[in-house]
């Protein structure tokens, strides 16, 4: 099986972007979204794309993720 083929249950993936077209990008295939302010976007932009969670550091990534 390539890995390609492999099935992945979206309700456990998220996508972790910088701006608006990767939030955007996450909601039309069904995930979730966090955006991050320390990339090229800033906290304005992600709010408007309606990112699900919005973080400053990479480890407050770390910090969602335990959340579950």
């Amino acid at each position: 099986m390539d890995k390609t083929s492999i099935e992945l249950d979206t309700k456990n993936l998220v996508m972790v972007g910088d701006r608006n077209s990767d939030v955007v990008g996450a909601h039309k295939n069904n995930l979730k979204a966090i955006g991050v302010t320390y990339g090229f976007g800033d906290l304005a932009e992600l709010k408007k794309a309606k990112s699900e969670w919005i973080v400053n550091k990479p480890q407050e990534i770390v910090n969602l993720a335990m959340e579950k």
